[in-house]
This record gives structure tokens, C-alpha cells and sequence, in this order.
């Protein structure tokens, strides 16, 4: 079942597939409800393989919503790919936006480690391309949590938990867990590096110069 269907109740969406199913077996196109779902499972996949099932769901949802509305649709088969290219349109918008949303966290991160001058350049790199592991929403919301001093934590933490609608509790345990994902995701990227060694701008180890270091005779 869609998250567009989980809304209604379940008397309410029993009627609409069964509308829908009785129009579709009315339809001249001839597609029953299984070969509509299979050709809509085929179209979402080429670009949303991984929610093709839901998304196919998804549209079907919509569809029996606007013929259980009255909406005058001539062609159910055909209105459906409608309703599914305005969802892939959606999926995308999310994407886009959840990827922005990704990047502006882990630059504030970014921004804040930079200041700290005397951190270690390898442990920097390590932590930069953990960040990019992340969700959007967990880096957003272990930034939210750690970012503010101890005058306004307690204030911000409130709106957070408030905003997610979860308790104090919920926010912490949640927060902690991927405190330590990012910590252990540190260690792995820096586990049996040498703590002499660095790395400049360019990805290079630098290590001593051979002629400082000459062999004995």
C-alpha cells in the first residue's frame, strides 16, 4: 500500500480499487489492474529502480482517488502514465532537494572544523568524507544538535525534537547513534595510518626526504 492510500480508511480505499478495477475492465485499452501495475513498475524503474513498486503503487492510489472524486477521465490506462510522469517529476524534485539539503549541512560542518586550526589534515579528510556518507537528514540533524553553545542547546534541542516530532529522549538517543556512526566511520578511514604522516591538498602522503635521511655506509 502508497502512503496516498495509508491516508484513507479502509473501507474508503477498498471502494476505490474496486472502482478502479470495474473501469479498467470497462476501458478499451483492455488493461486489467495487474498488466496497468506490471507496465507502470517497467516505466518507474528505468529511472526510480529502487521505488519502482511503490511509486507504481503510488499512481494507481491517484488514479482510483480521481475516478472515486468524479474526475471525467476518458482514457484510465493513459491517465495513470499522466500521473506517473508527474510523480517521477516529484521523486526528482525530492532528490534535488534533499541533496541541497545534504550539501549545505556538510559545508556548515566544513566551515566549523576548518576554524579549528591545530586538527589533524588526515583526520580532516577522514571526517569530510564521512560526512558525505550521510543522509541529508542525519547530517542536518547531528549539525542542529552539537552546533550551539551551552547557553541556547537546550532551546534549539526543544525546537529540533519538537520539529521531528519526537521526545527529548528520542532526539538524544537518535543524535548519539550517529554521533558514534561518525566516529567509528573516522576511525576506520584512519585506522593503521601512521600519526607522523600527512596529507597535503593534492591527496599526497608526504613522507622525509631521502636526503635528510641519507643510508649508512
Amino acid at each position: 500500500m502508497s502512503a496516498d492510500a495509508a491516508a484513507d480508511t479502509g473501507e474508503v480505499a477498498r471502494r476505490r480499487l474496486h472502482g478502479l478495477i470495474e473501469r479498467l475492465r470497462a476501458d478499451a485499452a483492455g488493461f486489467d489492474y495487474e498488466q496497468l501495475r506490471r507496465r507502470l513498475v517497467l516505466f518507474f524503474r528505468q529511472s526510480e529502480p529502487v521505488d519502482a513498486e511503490s511509486l507504481a503503487d503510488g499512481a494507481l492510489d491517484r488514479l482510483a482517488r480521481r475516478l472515486d472524486e468524479g474526475t471525467v477521465i476518458d482514457n484510465a490506462a493513459l491517465y495513470a502514465f499522466g500521473i506517473a510522469k508527474l510523480m517521477l517529476f516529484e521523486a526528482r524534485e525530492r532528490r534535488t532537494r534533499h541533496e541541497a539539503v545534504r550539501q549545505e549541512a556538510i559545508a556548515a560542518v566544513e566551515d566549523e572544523v576548518d576554524e579549528v586550526e591545530s586538527t589533524d589534515p588526515l583526520l580532516l579528510a577522514a571526517l569530510r568524507a564521512c560526512l558525505r556518507e550521510f543522509g541529508a537528514r542525519g547530517t542536518e540533524l547531528m549539525l542542529a544538535y552539537y552546533r550551539d553553545d551551552d547557553a541556547r542547546r537546550i532551546a534549539t534541542r526543544r525546537d529540533l525534537a519538537a520539529r521531528l516530532g519526537v521526545s527529548m529522549n528520542a532526539l538524544r538517543n537518535r543524535a548519539l547513534r550517529l554521533r558514534e556512526a561518525l566516529e567509528a566511520c573516522v576511525r576506520r578511514r584512519t585506522q593503521g595510518v601512521a600519526p607522523d604522516r600527512r596529507r597535503d591538498g593534492t591527496g599526497r602522503t608526504d613522507t622525509l626526504d631521502h636526503d635528510n635521511n641519507p643510508k649508512p655506509r
